[in-house]
């Protein structure tokens, strides 16, 4: 039996697959982690061999799939498309941050942020070196619901104003399109992606009609408001 994120993740997939306007280039769904057991039980286990206290609240979007991957593109214009790579809690937690994340040729600062850095999501394809994790502090002894990071290689780390369950119910949403994370970061920290010669704002857009064409049924109004206020605020 599936979680109801597990069910809502399969159903998305689905759809997508029906629809002649998709291309499914990559799809992979990896084991269950069936040994999580239940939601309470999962957070029990991280608790006791990660030392990581997570707050009840991430149970509403908890899912045991180790590995959950897809990979699409337009048909008709084949420059809009999307992905994700997920992982469930325990592995990302438990594979703690990639050693090149903490390497002596990053700044200080930019070492300890990313220390903390625990990936769930990720871009292989399209998005080469980028990816979304929950940040954990060294020292924390409250139940964590952990701040959410988007990493790009290029520009570096952008916290997000969401959490974790929001992010993998917007992922739901959005269908994984390139660069819908930015919708949700500060727009002063993201400005150089939606002032006025920004391609980002203009290829978003078309990923926001493209989806709202193929799924009328699903309100895209937030995220083209988020839209137009980064634009204006970096204008």
């Amino acid at each position: 039996m599936f979680t109801h994120y597990e069910d809502l993740l399969l159903g998305m997939v689905e759809e997508i697959k029906k629809k002649p306007a998709f291309n499914v280039i990559e799809f992979r769904q990896g084991p269950l982690g069936e040994y999580l057991g239940d939601e309470a039980a999962a957070l029990g286990i991280i608790k006791k061999l990660a030392e990581v206290d997570l707050d009840v609240s991430m149970n509403r979007c908890y899912h045991r799939f180790s590995d959950f991957a897809l990979y699409w593109r337009s048909r008709d214009n084949s420059s809009l498309g999307g992905e994700f790579n997920l992982s469930h809690l325990f592995v990302s937690i438990l594979q703690g941050v990639p050693a090149w994340l903490t390497a002596e040729r990053w700044p200080e600062e930019e070492r300890e942020l990313h220390a903390g850095f625990r990936i769930f999501d990720s871009q292989p394809h399209g998005g080469t070196g980028t990816f979304a994790a929950i940040r954990i502090p060294s020292a924390s002894r409250e139940p964590l619901n952990p701040e959410v990071w988007y990493f790009d290689i290029t520009n570096g780390s952008t916290k997000l104003d969401i959490d974790y369950c929001d992010y993998l119910h917007m992922l739901l949403l959005t269908r994984g399109c390139y660069y819908w994370q930015y919708l949700f970061a500060d727009p002063s920290a993201v400005k150089h992606h939606f002032n006025n010669l920004s391609s980002v704002a203009k290829y978003l857009g078309e990923l926001l009609d493209f989806l709202s064409q193929q799924f009328p049924d699903q309100d895209y109004t937030p995220l083209r408001q988020r839209l137009v206020e980064r634009v204006a605020a970096n204008s």
